[in-house]
């Protein structure tokens, strides 16, 4: 197995974070054309599905919602808690995916932006376990609000305070791809959907991702980040609020166990 180094277990922990937590929901909610892409994987008919990395449930519920039978699994015990008080029928665990155990087979197996945090090596031979002779992985990613014109600027400013320092872009169903992972890739990337946020809002959208946990910057750098977006906002004239697009992609595949 081969990840970047960034992609660490130590790394994906700070999910855990109470920061991390709290802030949680101030990031841009799975729209309406990912929940839809997923459960018409049932065709009209209610599906067994496992999510992994389930957070505090964003994909879990709206699927619940539909009547599908969803079992969430994170590692984080507080993220499993803010989903459970939420009152939906969904199952939540609090595992690592690699710990997970389930004598059920699941129709549907769906990781929204968190599969590249496991260990690839246990996961894939679990997940292939747990998964009926036609089942897809659905790999979601994107959900970040892009505001065009200070996509650069933005980038430069998450470089300077990330106490992740290692981190090295990368494609998620590529690297899974070249390693054996998944095959019989399809994917459906989304139009973008427009998403007005109050700037104090989008800042603390920060804090809940990886690199920004309020427990591991000190005050100050935690400050001297959110200033300098806000400047940034200011000088191309955003006050309030900020508007941009949030994309994402579905990708749906085969889950392999390679040797």
């Amino acid at each position: 197995m081969n990840k970047p180094e960034h992609l660490s277990k130590e790394v994906g922990d700070q999910f855990a974070d109470k920061s991390v937590v709290e802030n949680y929901g101030y990031r841009p909610q799975y729209s309406q054309a990912v929940i839809d892409i997923l459960s018409d994987q049932g065709r009209g008919t209610s599906m067994s599905v496992l999510d992994i990395g389930s957070g505090t449930g964003e994909v879990s519920i709206p699927l619940a919602d539909k009547g599908h039978s969803v079992i969430g699994v994170d590692p984080s015990a507080a993220m499993v808690k803010a989903a459970r008080a939420k009152g939906s029928t969904a199952e939540f665990v609090n595992s690592y995916i690699e710990e997970f155990s389930s004598n059920q087979r699941f129709d549907l197996l769906v990781a929204a932006n968190s599969i590249h945090w496991p260990d690839w090596s246990v996961t894939f031979p679990l997940l292939k376990r747990l998964a009926k002779p036609h089942t897809k992985l659905a790999i979601v990613t994107g959900g970040d609000l892009v505001v065009e014109g200070i996509k650069d600027d933005i980038l430069q400013i998450i470089q300077k305070y990330s106490t992740t320092r290692n981190f090295k872009p990368y494609s998620i169903v590529k690297l899974l791809q070249e390693q054996g992972f998944i095959s019989n890739v399809t994917a459906i990337d989304l139009p973008g959907e427009a998403l007005t946020q109050h700037i104090d809002e989008y800042v603390a959208s920060f804090h809940a991702r990886n690199g920004f946990s309020l427990e591991r910057m000190d005050t100050d750098q935690a400050r001297a980040f959110g200033t300098d977006i806000r400047q940034v906002l200011t000088d191309y004239g955003f006050e309030n609020e900020v508007t941009g697009n949030v994309f994402y992609s579905v990708t749906f595949a085969d889950i392999e166990s390679p040797e």
